[in-house]
C-alpha cells in the first residue's frame, strides 16, 4: 500500500532538478505535517479539492498537492502528495529512478508524460498521438519516458485504470511477437463488447482488444469487470524491455479514416461475429463508430449529447452512410507535423471550449 515512508531516490547521486526532486520526495512519509512537506518540496504548482469536477474519490484525502503541473487539474509530471487534514496519507513520485541525467530535455519529458496520460482507450486520436510521440525515440529512450510516467503517478490501490493507457501504448509501440503471433494478454478484467478470440482465431486479432486498420487504433472493448487483482501493468513493461522489438515507422493513418469501420467488419478479423447474438452487431459498430468520429473531431465535429454520444440512438448504416458521403466531399486528411486530421487546406476547426465548474458541496442536517 502507499502511503508509508518512501525510499529516497539514491540510485545514481545526480543533481538535475528532477533528480533534486525525488530524493526530496522521497524524504516526504506518512503523517508529516503540511508545513513540512512545503519546506522539502515547495508551494504545490496545484492543488486539487472535493470541490473540483469529480472531486476526490480516495478516502480520507482532503487536498492533493500536485507538483509539475501546467494548469489546474493537468498531469503532475514530478509527483503528487495526498493530505487528509493538513498531514501527508501518500506520497507518489518519492521512490525509484528518474531518467539519466541528459536523456531528456525536462521539457520534452514533460511533454511526453502529458501525451501518455493525455491516453483515452477508446479516443483513436489520444493513442496515435502519444505513439507517434514516443516511436521516434528509440526502445531505450521512449520506455524509460514510460517508466517514469509510471513512477510518478499514483497507483497502487486496487486496480488502477490508469495502467490500461499504458498497456494500450505498449501494443502500439511494439512488433507482435513471432513466436506466438499475438501479444500477452491484458488480465485486468473480463472485456465488455466484442469478445477476444480464441484458439486459431486469436492470431486474428493479435493486438487485442486493439486492432489497427489503415494504422487507426480501435478498441475493441467498452470496458473490463474484474473479479479479483488486475495483473500489473509493470509485467507487461518488463516483458516487452526484455523481449520486445521496437516499431520501426510511426502510425500514419488513412486518409479515409470513416472507412475502417466497413474494411474492419468485412474483414477475417471480424471472422467471430457469428458466435454473438446478432443484435449485439449494432452496437459494436455503433461504439466503433464513436471512436471514429473522436478521432476526426479537429476536421468534422458533431456535437455529442448529454451522455457524450454523437450517434444516439441504435446505429444506422443509412446514417452512417450519410456521414461518410459529406466527410468525404472534405478532402481531410492526416497531418502528420500536428499529429490531427485536417480540412482540405491545411487548416482545422477550433478547439472546443469546455467550461470549468466548482462542484458546491451541500452539508444538510
Amino acid at each position: 500500500m502507499p502511503g508509508g515512508p518512501q525510499p529516497v531516490v539514491t540510485a545514481q547521486k545526480e543533481t538535475s532538478p528532477r533528480a533534486v526532486f525525488a530524493r526530496n520526495m522521497g524524504k516526504v512519509t506518512e503523517g508529516m505535517p503540511a508545513a513540512d512537506v512545503e519546506k522539502l518540496l515547495g508551494k504545490p504548482d496545484d492543488i486539487r479539492t472535493d470541490t473540483d469536477p469529480g472531486g476526490i474519490d480516495w478516502a480520507g484525502t482532503t487536498e492533493i498537492w500536485r507538483y509539475g503541473t501546467d494548469g489546474h487539474l493537468t498531469f503532475p509530471t514530478l509527483g503528487s502528495v495526498f493530505m487528509s487534514d493538513g498531514k501527508v496519507q501518500y506520497v507518489f513520485g518519492g521512490s525509484g529512478t528518474p531518467p539519466a541525467a541528459g536523456m531528456f530535455d525536462e521539457a520534452e519529458l514533460r511533454r511526453l508524460l502529458r501525451a501518455i496520460d493525455a491516453i483515452n482507450e477508446n479516443n483513436p486520436l489520444s493513442l496515435i498521438q502519444a505513439a507517434n510521440a514516443l516511436q521516434p525515440l528509440g526502445k531505450t529512450k521512449g520506455m524509460a519516458a514510460i517508466a517514469e510516467y509510471l513512477r510518478v503517478r499514483a497507483d497502487d490501490i486496487s486496480v488502477h485504470f490508469a495502467d490500461i493507457n499504458v498497456f494500450l501504448l505498449l501494443r502500439l509501440l511494439f512488433e507482435v511477437p513471432k513466436d506466438t503471433g499475438v501479444m500477452p494478454a491484458m488480465l485486468i478484467g473480463a472485456s465488455g463488447g466484442y469478445p477476444q478470440p480464441d484458439g486459431p482465431n486469436a492470431k486474428l486479432l493479435p493486438l487485442y482488444p486493439l486492432v489497427l486498420v489503415d494504422d487507426i487504433p480501435l478498441n475493441l472493448s467498452t470496458g473490463y469487470t474484474l473479479g479479483g487483482v488486475a495483473q500489473p501493468v509493470r509485467e507487461h513493461f518488463d516483458f516487452f524491455a526484455a523481449n520486445g522489438v521496437w516499431k520501426g515507422r510511426p502510425l500514419v493513418p488513412s486518409n479515409d479514416p470513416l472507412g475502417a469501420l466497413d474494411k474492419l467488419v468485412n474483414s477475417p478479423a471480424w471472422a467471430d461475429k457469428d458466435k454473438q447474438p446478432r443484435d449485439s452487431i449494432g452496437a459494436e459498430k455503433h461504439f466503433l463508430a464513436e471512436e471514429l468520429l473522436v478521432l476526426i473531431d479537429n476536421a468534422y465535429r458533431i456535437k455529442p449529447d448529454d451522455r457524450g454520444q454523437r450517434l444516439p440512438g441504435e446505429f444506422s448504416q443509412e446514417k452512417w452512410d450519410r456521414i461518410t458521403k459529406v466527410v468525404a466531399a472534405l478532402h481531410i486528411h492526416w497531418d502528420a507535423t500536428k499529429a490531427i486530421y485536417v480540412l482540405a487546406d491545411g487548416t482545422s476547426l477550433p478547439d472546443v471550449k469546455h467550461a470549468f465548474y466548482k462542484r458546491c458541496i451541500l452539508d444538510v442536517p
